[in-house]
């Protein structure tokens, strides 16, 4: 994966070729396969304007959080200090929850900053909730993942 994130700023125009495929302009190919270090390209729905933003695996890694709380329409996170200025209300994040063991394989879904504030400690908490604006279709199974994990703190929690 590249050290630092790769900026692209363009637009082409590709036909839908014989697989049934788009193909990438050759410009745009390169800057994710040095964004990513392979050929993997993201997408998602750009939050002001009817269109998709397309990135690497770099951007994805730009800060970690700490999972505080967790509901069927959003996350708290809690973001230590040296990574705050990531947190940014205008912009739609890709969150990875590793909800292990209960849920077997991570979760990737879009969310939005609606709050933040910062502790004692300097660190951010930031409330975020889920997007599903690009795909909706991917709600329903989010809602049940969440809900599943939920119910399995609940009998550790009444044992305790």
């Amino acid at each position: 994966m590249a050290g630092q994130p790769v900026s692209y700023h363009g637009q082409g125009f590709s036909l839908l070729r014989d697989k049934n495929r788009f193909v990438l302009p050759s410009s745009l190919r390169a800057k994710v396969r040095e964004s990513s270090g392979k050929d993997v390209l993201c997408l998602a729905k750009f939050p002001d304007w009817k269109c998709l933003v397309g990135f690497g695996l770099s951007r994805i890694d730009e800060f970690e959080a700490e999972l505080d709380n967790l509901g069927g329409g959003g996350v708290g996170l809690v973001v230590p200090r040296e990574h705050r200025a990531g947190i940014d209300s205008s912009k739609v994040f890709w969150l990875r929850m590793d909800l292990r063991p209960t849920i077997p394989a991570p979760i990737v879904l879009t969310a939005k900053c609606v709050h933040s504030h910062i502790d004692s400690q300097q660190n951010t908490y930031a409330g975020m909730a889920f997007e599903f604006g690009v795909n909706n279709q991917h709600k329903d199974f989010v809602l049940k993942q969440m809900a599943r994990y939920i119910g399995s703190l609940q009998p550790r929690r009444k044992a305790a």
